[in-house]
């Protein structure tokens, strides 16, 4: 029966298509189509992962600042108290004494104005209107909305390469 097979003459020049390399080839292209998607959105959600991270190295600042600054307001509160509860006891003695007032110290007006900033420039901009969903929150529509239109160009110039490649 092997001997049988053997004996016809194969044209190897002639390209018969099956079922399975048909099958194959469909298969192929909607892999390379799968993988030119996934690459696309890798880079989408890579771009999106590091805006992420940048929102939260922002409020990360801005926390810290808002530490300082209620920290010495903690602390010049207190020592307003202090000094009122004495002044206090001074004036049931009968002697009036006038509250002197605590000025901030240098360090603070640096963080308040830093603050300032930080919010009127960098906050403005993360949470504007146009990019919700981009620092924060969910978006209003697929992230791979640009991406989806891009992926057949991909998969069709790829396509197009890999063809080119072949051929010569």
């Amino acid at each position: 029966m092997l001997t049988s097979r053997l004996d016809c003459q194969i044209d190897w020049t002639k390209k018969e298509d099956d079922e399975i390399a048909a099958g194959l080839r469909q298969c192929q292209r909607a892999l390379r189509d799968q993988i030119a998607r996934n690459n696309a959105r890798k880079t989408k959600l890579t771009g999106l992962v590091m805006d992420r991270l940048g929102y939260g190295g922002y409020e990360k600042s801005l926390e810290g600042l808002e530490k300082v600054i209620e920290g010495t307001w903690l602390k010049r509160s207190a020592r307003r108290m202090k000094k009122q509860k004495s002044s206090q006891r001074d004036e049931q003695a009968g002697a009036k004494r006038c509250i002197e007032k605590v000025p901030l110290p240098d360090a603070v007006k640096q963080a308040m104005q830093t603050r300032r900033q930080w919010i009127e420039v960098l906050g403005k901009t993360m949470q504007a209107p146009e990019v919700q969903g981009r620092y924060t929150g969910l978006p209003e529509k697929s992230v791979y909305a640009d991406v989806d239109d891009l992926k057949t160009d991909a998969a069709e110039r790829k396509w197009t390469e890999i063809n080119a490649a072949t051929a010569s």
